[in-house]
């Protein structure tokens, strides 16, 4: 270390601009109510959309999971090497088919996961 050189300790060091966890409320604009039932509605809509996600979600997972376990004893099944990055990436491939909503989704999904996994 050059002896020219400080150590500053933690609290020495500052940046330039400190950062406001919030931007200071005016009084006029502590009550706006366009912007609250805006806000309002953003978080309902948003609460409505993740639900309808993980119920979807968790479908696509019990699918998977059913013809899986339902599949151990098929030979072809049987043949796939088993990878936790394959598995992953496999995963979100059958999920992209999943939410397409095709006539199939369950058999097509779980087509794409296997074949995403053999290669």
């Amino acid at each position: 270390m050059n002896p020219e050189q400080e150590v500053k300790t933690e609290q020495e060091v500052k940046p330039e601009q400190e950062v406001k966890p919030e931007q200071e409320v005016k009084p006029e604009q502590d009550f706006d109510p366009i912007s609250m039932v805006i806000k309002l509605v953003v978080e309902i809509l948003l609460e409505e959309e993740v639900r309808e996600l993980a119920s979807q979600m968790n479908e696509y997972r019990n699918n998977l999971a059913r013809k899986i376990l339902g599949g151990i004893n098929d030979s072809n099944l049987q043949d796939i090497p088993l990878s936790m990055s394959r598995f992953c990436e496999s995963f979100k491939a059958g999920w992209k088919e999943w939410k397409k909503n095709g006539e199939d989704k369950e058999e097509t999904s779980f087509n794409i996961f296997i074949t995403q996994m053999e290669n």
